[in-house]
């Protein structure tokens, strides 16, 4: 690298904010100490970006670096979990001064807002790769009673979906940490929407053999792009479309939207703006195994295989 690898760390990621007393050696040692409360658990999340993601977006600094630290604090989100601490590991095949400073800057627009701390990782030349290692806390009790989907219990979507590309990956203080711990709390189980909706939906059904019916015309989404969608049944683009910083997620039947106590009327739970962000109902869970999206006027959509299948098998 032009740069050398202790002036590149020093110069673009040794920053003194935020700063945090549970780290007790940080940034441009060997390894990190960090102190954990008694009664916390650590809980982590990657996020990895490739050749693949550098090509796609021809390279630019500040939409790699925006996704990379969103995706992997938003999957801590979708846990219940705030960013405390993040690691970051960097593969670049030169070290060129001014794309190391957009990055870097990128990165710490989305962690400084949530008061997580970058502290270490490694930098190697080679291919890009790059990785985030987030890092948060969650209360031991809260650990032992890991929530899961059951047939009856809601399907929502928070958030509004996108299906074109985004110049920005999350605004500042935009990682729905709130809603992600509020779901926990109510015995729900979210997962991020960063490799699409389909994605996300699946991996909510299949470690326990569920299906769902999901109700296209609820997803929530601006009505141009619901209008295209519909002219077009161009669906698919939307449950494959990666990126977006939402979270797909399960309640258990009665859920309110801002107490997490018993609602007094099931459609409540839908389209509420409260503390914990705006959320809509989209369908909900069943034992049948089976995924099945259905259109406005009541046709199942034909997915591909990957996001419509008997996930009893």
């Amino acid at each position: 690298m032009s740069v050398g690898e202790f002036e590149l760390i020093e110069r673009f990621f040794h920053r003194a904010l935020p700063e945090r007393s549970d780290v007790l050696i940080g940034i441009g040692d060997d390894g990190a100490l960090l102190k954990v409360p008694t009664g916390q658990s650590l809980v982590t999340a990657t996020a990895t970006l490739s050749t693949a993601d550098w090509d796609e977006s021809s390279g630019d600094p500040v939409k790699l670096g925006r996704k990379l630290m969103t995706v992997a604090t938003t999957r801590l989100a979708a846990a219940g979990v705030q960013a405390r601490w993040v690691t970051l590991a960097l593969t670049l095949p030169e070290a060129r001064v001014p794309w190391l400073a957009a990055f870097s800057d990128a990165l710490f627009q989305v962690s400084v807002p949530l008061g997580a701390a970058l502290i270490g990782g490694d930098t190697t030349r080679g291919p890009f790769t790059a990785t985030i290692v987030g890092h948060g806390l969650l209360d031991r009790a809260v650990v032992q009673t890991k929530p899961r989907c059951r047939a009856g219990d809601a399907l929502c979507v928070s958030g509004c979906l996108d299906a074109g590309p985004q110049d920005q990956t999350a605004a500042d203080g935009q990682i729905p940490v709130a809603l992600g711990q509020w779901i926990r709390a109510c015995g729900g189980v979210a997962e991020d929407i960063s490799e699409g909706l389909g994605t996300a939906v699946r991996s909510l059904l299949r470690p326990h053999a569920l299906g769902a019916t999901v109700e296209l015309s609820r997803l929530p989404m601006a009505a141009k792009l619901r209008r295209q969608l519909e002219a077009n049944n161009g669906w698919l683009e939307l449950l494959g479309h990666r990126d977006d910083t939402q979270l797909c997620f399960t309640l258990p039947p009665g859920t309110d939207a801002t107490s997490g106590t018993p609602a007094a009327q099931e459609d409540k739970q839908k389209d509420k703006q409260g503390n914990h962000g705006h959320w809509t109902r989209v369908g909900s869970v069943n034992s049948s195994g089976i995924l099945q999206w259905v259109t406005a006027d009541g046709r199942l959509f034909t997915a591909p295989a990957d996001l419509q299948a008997n996930l009893a098998k």
